[in-house]
Formats: C-alpha cells, sequence, structure tokens
C-alpha cells in the first residue's frame, strides 16, 4: 500500500490539493471500487451549469430571422380600463351590407372552379376581415369564413357553434348565388378586453 502525506499550511488551495490527492490515490489503488453517489451529483451539477442556455445579450449574438427582430421590440403596456361592455356594439347590419357589396364584386362573373374557388374562398375571407376591421368597432375579434360550392341544386347545410356573450358579441351571415356557385360569408364579431 502506497503512503499518503499531505501537509497542512491552512490555507483552502491546499485542502482542495489534498482532497484531490485522497480521491486519485483511492481510486488507483482500487480501480473496482464504486464511486460515491455524490460524486455523481457533483459531476451533474457542474455539467448542468455548462450545458445552461445562455442569454443572447452573453453570446453577443446579432438578431436575424424576422421573429426574433419582432421580439427585439419593446411591448407597449397599457393600463387596464375594467370596462366589461363595449363603448359601442358590433352592428351586424352594417357588416352584412359590406359583406354583401364585396361578394356581388367579386363572385359576379365567376364560374365553379374548385381551384379557382378555394384559393377566391381566403381572398374574399381576408378580404371581408379587413373591411369589417376598418369599420372601427372597438375591442372586437372579428373572425371571417367564407365557403363556396357549386350550384347543382343540391341542400347544404353549414352549422357554427360560438360561447359567447349575447350582450356583446354578434354575427352576420350572407349568401351569395348566381348560375353556378354559391357563396357563404359569415363574420363573427367578439368583444375583447
Amino acid at each position: 500500500m502506497s503512503e499518503l502525506t499531505i501537509t497542512d499550511d491552512g490555507s483552502s488551495e491546499s485542502k482542495r490539493r489534498a482532497s484531490k490527492e485522497i480521491v486519485s490515490k483511492c481510486t488507483a489503488a482500487n480501480p473496482n471500487r464504486r464511486k460515491s453517489t455524490f460524486f455523481k451529483l457533483a459531476q451533474s451539477s457542474q455539467q448542468g451549469i455548462h450545458v445552461r442556455r445562455m442569454t443572447r445579450a452573453l453570446l453577443g449574438q446579432t438578431l436575424d430571422t424576422p421573429d426574433e427582430q419582432q421580439e427585439s421590440k419593446p411591448k407597449v403596456r397599457l393600463e387596464n380600463t375594467y370596462k366589461m361592455k363595449p363603448d359601442e356594439g358590433f352592428f351586424s347590419f352594417r357588416v352584412r351590407k359590406e359583406i354583401t357589396t364585396l361578394l356581388q364584386e367579386h363572385l359576379d362573373n365567376v364560374t365553379y372552379d374548385p381551384v379557382v374557388c378555394s384559393r377566391l374562398c381566403c381572398e374574399l375571407s381576408v378580404a371581408i376581415k379587413n373591411k369589417v376591421k376598418s369599420m372601427n368597432f372597438p375591442r372586437h375579434k372579428i373572425i371571417c369564413n367564407v365557403c363556396i360550392g357549386q350550384q347543382t341544386e343540391h341542400g347544404v347545410q353549414i352549422a357554427s357553434r360560438c360561447l359567447w356573450d349575447a350582450t356583446t358579441d354578434s354575427h352576420a351571415c350572407v349568401t351569395y348565388k348566381n348560375n353556378s356557385l354559391v357563396a357563404i360569408g359569415l363574420v363573427h364579431g367578439i368583444f375583447f378586453e
């Protein structure tokens, strides 16, 4: 067995060196010896510190993607208004007029084609949503759906279910028909605090 001599001059550095020498001598003398569970815990906590995610400021990275650039913008903080009801409601009769005019403008001379109509559904829903948003219903979220189907003298049923407050939320639905297609525009206005 080898002899181990440690001199202690009182400094913490010498104590650390002494403990490292003891561990190395013990493991060198008996390589089959099982290590302490505390030894594994100490290693895993040190490894966790090195793997830890660093902030962008510490890493010195620049913002490259648009998502990261949006995150860097300061967020606007507004005070609470504590309003539970809107100042003015969602007027579905005004919305119905706008939906009707947009559907007539875009679908007046269109014949049904599945590829063209699928693209038209997306374009019309965005156009209707933007038009309704420009009507300035304060604190209302606008949701717009457009369905276009072929006019074949068959029955079509479309259902919509929502969980909402009947005093503040409303909807507007318009059906447009021409010789070859049927279009349904549905807009929900939901009060959002």
